[in-house]
């Protein structure tokens, strides 16, 4: 969906179960009709397995910083995260922090969403968290064991954490408030990166100064 082709041809499921009738066919399957097609490569006369590109309608993205006008740059480790803002055809962006439409520009190469493709950009400080965000805020690995871990082991485990975490709060503010009222007024603070106060003062991954990087002699 991002390279903006209909669908992308693979082998990877020749041979495997998945293109079975029983296995499409079955109530907890995802590959089902049109989800697939195998037809014979016009360059080698093998089968190949087509997969149709993923279009979200909207992706929900967090990144370092925009303008008004909902240009975003995001830099760092970022995973999968540019090819949702690019397949999506709507495109939702909370930010560290809006900035003002010079500095954008003055660092255009950090740029990952051009303004045309975001239908809305919402400055949100914590929006990742307890995911990190390179240069700004560490990975909260406490909150993750604690919160996270049982969340993830049962169905009830996870209703109770959509219950607290999810529906037991009004929007992000009141997830970050809730989330100090639980854990103290400086659960945050050890989190922050010590790389500089704002992420409009330059692209900062937070290396200590001293090191450099020397090619061999």
């Amino acid at each position: 969906g991002a390279l903006g082709i209909p669908f992308i041809p693979t082998r990877s499921f020749l041979g495997t179960d998945y293109l079975d009738e029983r296995v499409r066919d079955h109530p907890g399957g995802f590959l089902r009709e049109k989800k697939w097609h195998v037809m014979e490569s016009p360059f080698e006369g093998e089968p190949v397995v087509l997969l149709p590109a993923i279009r979200p309608d909207v992706t929900v993205l967090h990144a370092h910083r925009a303008d008004r006008f909902g240009n975003v740059q995001l830099w760092g480790h970022s995973g999968d995260a540019r090819w949702g803002y690019w397949a999506a055809k709507h495109t939702i962006v909370s930010v560290e922090e809006i900035v003002e439409p010079e500095v954008i520009r003055a660092d255009p190469g950090r740029t990952v969403v051009p303004g045309f493709k975001v239908a809305a950009v919402v400055e949100m400080p914590w929006g990742a968290h307890p995911t990190p965000v390179a240069g700004v805020a560490d990975t909260d690995y406490g909150f993750q064991s604690q919160i996270f871990g049982p969340a993830g082991r049962s169905r009830g485990g996870y209703d109770a954490f959509a219950a607290e975490w999810i529906h037991g709060v009004s929007d992000r503010a009141g997830y970050v408030a809730h989330l100090l009222e639980r854990f103290g007024p400086d659960a945050l603070e050890p989190l922050r990166a010590t790389a500089g106060p704002s992420p409009a003062e330059g692209v900062r991954y937070g290396y200590a100064p001293e090191l450099r990087f020397r090619m061999p002699q």
